[in-house]
């Protein structure tokens, strides 16, 4: 097969002229159908379409390496700006987490020192109770677990008293 590789300098220019030869090469292709289909010269006509088609396809295929490059910095800014914005989105984050860290810890330190100690409710009867009674280890066992329940439960309701108060 002969194969026409052109070298040019101005490739767009060189596909408009073979665009051009291949609509008049078509033409020709045409009038030789309609006047003689059966001639030889339709098979002539037909590589030289044939040709022209291969060298557009080869000045067509010189972009691909551009193209590709154009695609890959077009991904790439992309990309970079995703970055961009995460990061404005994260510095944005940890900036209110810090503004918010201190500011916990100011009220944590206005609340330690506003803080009262804290007085334990008088458990001396359940004390009595547990040394009075026969059944010494249920009995003792079920009465440190109220004591406990009692000062978690105080404990929990000044914790939330302070939550609300405060935040």
């Amino acid at each position: 097969m002969d194969v026409m590789l052109v070298i040019v300098a101005d490739s767009k220019e060189e596909l408009k002229r073979l665009n051009g030869s291949i609509v008049v090469s078509f033409l020709e292709l045409l009038d030789v159908l309609i006047n003689c289909p059966s001639s030889p010269q339709r098979i002539k006509k037909i590589q030289d379409l044939n040709l022209l088609f291969v060298n557009m396809h080869h000045l067509v295929n010189g972009y691909r390496p551009h193209q590709a490059r154009e695609t890959l910095k077009v991904i790439m800014e992309r990309q970079k700006k995703q970055r961009d914005d995460a990061i404005l989105l994260l510095d944005r984050a940890i900036k209110k987490a810090n503004s918010l860290l201190v500011e916990c810890h100011k009220e944590l330190d206005t609340f330690s020192a506003e803080q009262q100690p804290i007085i334990l409710p008088d458990h001396s009867n359940d004390i009595e109770m547990i040394s009075s009674s026969d059944d010494k280890k249920e009995d003792t066992v079920s009465a440190v677990q109220n004591i406990v329940r009692q000062l978690v439960h105080s404990q929990d309701n000044e914790l939330c008293q302070f939550v609300d108060q405060h935040f």
